[in-house]
């Protein structure tokens, strides 16, 4: 499910998932994290985000996340990465767009804490996304 700023909801805790290897993404998950801390919302990190950030105690790996909501910052294999990822049910994802198209990815980085601050007020309406299952010589894909 992805986020499209305008309604109602209520978070208590978020994960984080960057691009690593790109720098401002990774910039922009420490201004995010350091915004949600000082909102008192526990933040947690995925693995490579949180070693590249320092900060090993907030580590989490994504298919254990139990959180209320999920920022990606990257692209679009970014969101569907992490979706094939999370448990079910997923929780909604706000995606800041860092890659090249973002057809999914709808927030400009520079708009990134705003966003964010929307959704803590409950301004935002969620979009419903469907999947695709797909299988290879007997073999079923992640969905």
């Amino acid at each position: 499910m992805l986020l499209r700023l305008e309604g109602r909801g209520l978070f208590n805790s978020a994960a984080i998932v960057a691009r690593a290897d790109r720098k401002e993404a990774v910039e922009l998950a420490k201004d995010l994290s350091d915004y949600l801390n000082s909102k008192k919302m526990p933040v947690f990190l995925e693995q490579t985000l949180a070693k590249r950030l320092g900060r090993p105690e907030a580590a989490l790996t994504l298919e254990k996340t139990r959180t209320d909501l999920v920022i990606t910052i990257g692209g679009d294999g970014t969101i569907l990465r992490t979706c094939l990822r999370l448990p079910k049910p997923e929780p909604p994802i706000l995606a800041i767009n860092m890659g090249v198209r973002g057809f999914l990815a709808e927030v400009p980085p520079k708009e990134g804490i705003t966003a964010v601050e929307k959704c803590l007020k409950g301004e935002f309406t969620l979009e419903p996304s469907s999947r695709l299952k797909r299988s290879l010589c007997h073999f079923t894909c992640p969905s």
